[in-house]
């Protein structure tokens, strides 16, 4: 196991102890973005085109009909958003065809608990409750990226700075200190944020900005990151494609 003790500053984010749990898994694949549960990942290339591999996936990707700019996975659908900001669902295996919902949003997150969030161009947040038919409502704040969890819903403002709050929307938008661009809060145990060096740091839930960073000799920075149950997912600066398996 990879391991330093160091202290960092970074955007404002105190790294005590930088970890390394299990290796980087490398799969095959040039991707932009990626998303997966505990049976499929998702991902789309710098072309918009869509992908689907069956975990564990070793590089046996599926192409999928359809162009999009954006997408998020929950347990039963794939949910995703295109260049005209048009919002579509689909069954997560793969079956099916694409939905279209009413609605207009940049980005979309569906939670594990029963509602589906996003955000549009004006930064404005909503939200849907599953099974989600377009009967958007809007929720107080402004994020330009937003991930929806078990139990929370986090997401990131213009100025980097990071809110959670409750899933189902009560309760109001809780800051955590920290810089981020990205975050995934779709794991079990734990937030993933992105800071703009591409630097990957984790919080254990509930988080309350005590962030360690997560590094490996093979990688230490990521564009864009997902988590599952059991695993973070990634696309490195070069489109490649990583698994990072959790000792649960």
């Amino acid at each position: 196991m990879f391991k330093i003790t160091v202290i960092l500053m970074v955007m404002g984010v105190t790294c005590h102890s930088c970890v390394d749990g299990q290796g980087w898994t490398q799969i095959p694949r040039g991707l932009v973005q990626v998303s997966g549960n505990l049976n499929y990942i998702w991902g789309l290339d710098k072309e918009n085109k869509i992908y689907l591999c069956p975990r564990p996936c070793t590089g046996a990707w599926k192409v999928i009909n359809g162009l999009l700019v954006q997408l998020d996975v929950d347990d039963e659908f794939v949910w995703g958003v295109n260049k005209n900001d048009d919002i579509y669902v689909r069954p997560v295996d793969g079956s099916g065809s694409w939905k279209k919902l009413a609605g207009k949003l940049i980005h979309v997150s569906a939670s594990g608990n029963g509602y589906v969030w996003g955000t549009n161009r004006a930064n404005y947040i909503y939200k849907c409750k599953k099974p989600c038919n377009g009967g958007w409502q809007r929720v107080n704040g402004g994020l330009k990226m937003i991930d929806g969890g078990e139990r929370e819903v986090c997401g990131v403002n213009s100025g980097k700075n990071l809110y959670c709050r409750p899933v189902d929307g009560s309760g109001a938008w809780r800051f955590i200190t920290g810089g981020f661009q990205y975050v995934t809060t779709s794991g079990p145990y734990d937030i993933f944020g992105i800071n703009t060096k591409n630097e990957i740091f984790r919080c254990r839930k509930p988080c309350i900005g005590q962030w360690i960073q997560v590094g490996h000799d093979k990688i230490n920075s990521l564009s864009q990151c997902d988590a599952t149950a059991n695993a973070l997912f990634g696309i490195d600066s070069g489109e490649s494609v990583w698994r990072k398996d959790f000792p649960l």
